[in-house]
């Protein structure tokens, strides 16, 4: 067809009520005008299927109209005016008026009105165009509409992808600020409101955050199911949902993949009242982080944690200079300022594999209760943690050290904490932390340790003055000179009258320590007459007994505890 159109445009039938009351306008005035057999049609300039006006009385007119244009067999007689065609004989129809209908500034479709005679008058054709500008109204309003409907449909997604936008940004700044993949875990069950874990491939969980996080752990041995998701979240490529089954909720996995695409374990977490989808993109935001966490960042962070431990053993070792504070300034700790000494071990001596736990423990513990602006100097020293924490610690040393014992306590850890002496200059740190470890020690192996957990040097008493070499040696031989014969009688008979004598004087009644010995009340008067025998001296007079029972202390003392750390 000579005409075409040059874009293409819906389909103006789309215009509902507007278009259909023009064309019955078009379909009255040709009847007015021509007839009863006047035949009206409007034709997609695209070849669309055509519209018949009255298509009951025009239906012989309308399948030759179809038929002539299909055949493209319409020649053009006269082209009176751009908007309007005339052509001869249009169907077996005399007189036709093809009206090309124009949208942005391309023929859109045409209309066509046909009669079997004349008069076919311009005042028909004058309407006839009026119409025809009509339907290109109605055709611009519907595509308005559909214009309208469209941008109102876009405007609405990106409302709704705006909200989603501004949901997860809000969970990104909560991600920002974390510095541990712990922290990561936390920050995102808060956010989704529901519990979230991150298992290594080999299943075990290695950080948990909200009630009952460590439930949701893939078990391979749970179902086929469970064990599918668990081999195809191994490529990497998918994020399948496990549906709710008994006391487990719906469970969204995704997989945790490390820089260069190597698998490294599962992002776990439960659907809450964000449901699927957002767990699922929220999933998709953390895991990214999470594998930083695990790979690049714990690189980066053992390094920083290797000089730290560099800084610590030259520190303790005396090496202390304006060189050491630059360095240790560099790693965000002030040698200049005041610090808390702590030591913290296991009670039973054996850190092991608790070392690295253990370390996370007191650098949390120690960053919430210290108000300083620079950060602890933490590192293992032989078999235990040593921490020099900052001032001002509003809490408290003693309540820091309980702290520690009670987050350790979470963690499965049993430990004794020591505390050592303030110490306001970094060439007094080493000292203050030779007396935390003592403190540490004295808590292990003593009976100073039965009923404590935490320990301040300052409160040891006899067992603190034992840490001074010098007063160590000189403690021992007066305990030597006052009970010597008696412990070399012991040693050479093999009896037991050293413990005699300290039953004695602990019961304070002959009968109380005969019990405690096991032993009978004339047994018991027998050995104390061998002991005073054996002293020289009265064990009833208290001069006596002072220093005798004072060097008593001192032996038990010394017979516990090993050698002190070097100072």
């Amino acid at each position: 067809m000579a005409m075409q159109a040059r874009h293409r445009q819906p389909d103006p039938t789309g215009a509902a009520g507007g278009f259909a009351w023009l064309l019955d306008v078009v379909h009255e005035m040709a009847h007015a005008h021509s007839g009863p057999d006047t035949a009206c049609l409007y034709l997609d300039a695209d070849g669309g299927e055509p519209v018949e006006i009255c298509p009951a009385m025009c239906r012989d007119t309308a399948a030759g109209m179809r038929e002539a244009l299909a055949d493209q067999g319409v020649e053009v007689a006269e082209q009176v005016e751009p908007s309007r065609l005339y052509f001869p004989a249009l169907a077996g129809r005399e007189h036709a008026l093809v009206l090309p209908l124009t949208w942005q500034d391309g023929i859109a479709g045409v209309l066509v009105v046909a009669a079997p005679a004349p008069p076919l008058g311009a005042s028909l054709g004058r309407v006839v165009e009026l119409v025809g500008s009509g339907l290109g109204w109605v055709r611009g309003a519907a595509d308005d509409a559909r214009s309208l409907a469209t941008v109102s449909s876009e405007r609405a997604r990106l409302d709704v992808e705006l909200g989603q936008t501004r949901m997860f940004l809000e969970l990104q700044e909560m991600l920002v600020g974390a510095r541990t993949t712990a922290e990561v875990v936390s920050a995102l069950a808060a956010w989704l409101q529901a519990p979230v874990a991150v298992q290594m491939p080999n299943l075990i969980v290695s950080e948990a955050a909200g009630d009952g996080s460590r439930d949701l752990a893939l078990s391979s041995a749970r179902s086929e199911f469970e064990q599918g998701v668990i081999t195809r979240a191994c490529d990497g490529s998918t994020f399948p949902m496990i549906p709710a089954a008994g006391r487990l909720p719906a469970r969204v996995v995704a997989p945790i993949t490390g820089t260069s695409g190597e698998f490294t374990g599962f992002l776990v977490a439960a659907v809450g009242d964000r449901g699927r989808d957002v767990t699922r993109r929220a999933l998709s935001v953390s895991r990214g982080l999470i594998a930083y966490q695990m790979s690049v960042r714990q690189d980066i962070e053992a390094s920083v944690a290797s000089l730290r431990q560099t800084l610590l053993t030259d520190l303790l070792e005396k090496r202390f200079s304006e060189h050491l504070a630059t360095q240790a300034a560099k790693l965000g700790h002030d040698l200049t300022g005041t610090h808390i000494a702590l030591a913290v071990g296991t009670r039973d001596s054996d850190l092991g594999q608790a070392a690295d736990r253990l370390l996370r423990v007191v650098e949390h513990a120690s960053a919430q209760a210290s108000a300083a602006a620079v950060s602890t100097l933490i590192g293992i020293v032989d078999d235990m943690v040593l921490a020099f924490v900052p001032e001002p610690v509003p809490v408290g040393d003693l309540a820091l050290a309980q702290a520690i014992h009670d987050e350790a306590a979470t963690e499965g850890i049993d430990v004794v904490v020591g505390i050592g002496p303030s110490c306001p200059k970094g060439v007094e740190m080493p000292g203050a932390a030779a007396r935390a470890r003592w403190a540490v020690q004295v808590l292990r192996t003593t009976s100073h340790g039965e009923n404590a957990h935490v320990a301040h040097f300052d409160a040891l008493g006899v067992w603190g003055l034992l840490f001074d070499h010098q007063r160590a040696g000189e403690l021992i031989t007066y305990a030597e000179r006052w009970l010597g014969p008696l412990v070399e009688y012991d040693r050479a008979h093999r009896s037991e009258l050293v413990e005699t004598l300290r039953q004695l004087f602990r019961q304070r009644s002959l009968s109380d320590a005969a019990a405690a010995l096991h032993i009978h009340i004339s047994t018991l008067k027998y050995r104390v007459g061998r002991i005073e025998e054996i002293l020289g001296m009265s064990v009833e007079s208290w001069d006596n007994v002072f220093h005798l029972e004072l060097a008593l202390r001192v032996l038990a003392v010394s017979d516990q505890l090993q050698a002190p750390p070097a100072r």
